[in-house]
């Protein structure tokens, strides 16, 4: 995966619009969108202006997965992807759960724990 996809995973995951990160840099949103459907190869002031703005080291862009072919992904990467997904999911969960004092946050946790072992298709994950 090269830059313009690993930008786009990112904005992905932390729920950032495109048109914003197009604001933001000052780069069009077309010009965004045609770089990450093709995967091109970021303009040196581009990728710079895109990792002030989204305040990411420029290495974090760089192509990551690029060693691995995508069908061979090794169980870390696999989990890492999971874990991004569940992010996106619950993300709005786990900011409200952020604002919660200690005890609150365990009787959250312990209250979705009896919610699901109620579910008969439930199984454990420890």
């Amino acid at each position: 995966m090269g830059f313009w996809k690993n930008v786009d995973e990112y904005l992905k995951f932390k729920g950032i619009p495109r048109k914003e990160l197009a604001i933001g840099t000052g780069i069009k949103v077309q010009t965004i969108d045609r770089a990450i459907q093709r995967d091109s190869d970021a303009k040196f002031a581009d990728g710079l202006k895109v990792c002030k703005y989204l305040n990411v080291p420029f290495e974090e862009f760089l192509e990551s997965e690029a060693v691995l072919p995508s069908d061979r992904k090794t169980d870390s990467q696999k989990e890492i992807k999971e874990q991004l997904n569940l992010y996106r999911k619950y993300h709005e969960l786990i900011r409200y759960c952020e604002f919660l004092p200690s005890n609150q946050r365990q009787s959250v946790k312990q209250l979705a724990k009896s919610l699901a072992e109620a579910i008969p298709s439930y199984t454990p994950s420890n």
